[in-house]
């Protein structure tokens, strides 16, 4: 189906130079965007423009060089994205978005309840790639260097990802929300762990973190409630505010030596922590850090 113009509402980009999708609401299985109105192109479409839709393939014309794949968040019917060989920027590969040159992977179809392997070469997980999609586990190659920020945040079936070794930091909430997700395996390399980046990923029961870490940010991994017998890698040097806050599971707490400092209620509502062991070299033990722990009876 070729969309109709006056199907959609659209607003004028920054620049003036052309229009952006900001809403469409017809619920077609197939559609073809238009590329025009008023003589001026349509470059592109905003957050959740596709909010009310439903379809399964959409076809994307060349103008649309101003790609968003947040356009599509609620869209969960989707299974193919397509482009022309003559788009500028990018490029369909079994119906998923890459950039021209392959380097980035930019949109996974919503709707797809599989699991995924990104093309090995790929150096860059553009922000909001999966995000709230049905993929049920990923496999990253070793070519990838970025996962930006809300890459995979409220992707709820997915079950198992990797960490590549190229990959120094996950950033801000990349894995907020992956309810289900189980299986992390992650690489020697990694350095921080960002901004709520595991936040509320409830089924992880095993946590093995690389010597190569240094920081685990602001909830980190708030409300991570399988763990039982939490070790901290050696090298780790920040935990920060509400990072394992939360967690109703853990029972022991092993603490490495280049430690420095724990941060407000990092450790807050660990119901079954009964004995806590600090180290040599803790600089900073914040407000609350172990805060309302009802049934922590030792303290060394």
């Amino acid at each position: 189906i070729d969309v109709d113009v006056n199907e959609l509402e659209l607003v004028e980009n920054e620049t003036k130079t052309g229009y952006l999708i900001k809403k469409y609401k017809k619920t077609y299985a197939y559609i073809r965007l238009p590329e025009s109105y008023n003589d001026k192109p349509i470059v592109g479409m905003l957050e959740s423009s596709f909010i009310s839709s439903s379809f399964e393939d959409i076809y994307i014309p060349d103008t649309y060089v101003e790609f968003d794949n947040s356009a599509f968040y609620s869209v969960f019917s989707s299974k193919n994205y397509y482009v022309n060989d003559t788009h500028p920027t990018l490029k369909s590969i079994e119906g998923v978005l890459y950039s021209k040159d392959l380097s980035t992977i930019v949109g996974f179809p919503i709707g797809r309840r599989v699991e995924y392997s990104i093309l090995d070469g790929t150096k860059v997980i553009k922000e909001g790639a999966f995000k709230t999609s049905n993929v049920t586990g990923v496999s990253l190659p070793e070519s990838i260097e970025v996962i930006e920020k809300s890459t995979f945040e409220l992707a709820k079936r997915l079950r198992k990802i990797n960490i590549p070794s190229k990959v120094k930091e996950i950033k801000e909430s990349t894995f907020d929300t992956c309810s289900v997700l189980k299986e992390i395996s992650f690489s020697e390399g990694l350095e921080k762990i960002g901004y709520r980046a595991f936040w509320q990923c409830s089924n992880i029961n095993s946590l093995t973190l690389p010597n190569s870490l240094r920081i685990i940010d602001e909830s980190g991994f708030e409300g991570l409630s399988g763990v039982e017998n939490l070790v901290l890698p050696e090298g780790l040097e920040e935990i920060g505010d509400f990072a394992f806050a939360y967690n109703k599971y853990i029972e022991t707490i092993t603490f490495p030596s280049t430690l420095r400092t724990i941060g407000k209620y990092a450790f807050m509502e660990n119901y079954k922590l009964k004995e806590l062991v600090l180290v040599e070299g803790i600089e900073t033990l914040d407000e609350g850090a172990f805060f309302y722990n009802a049934n922590l009876r030792t303290v060394h």
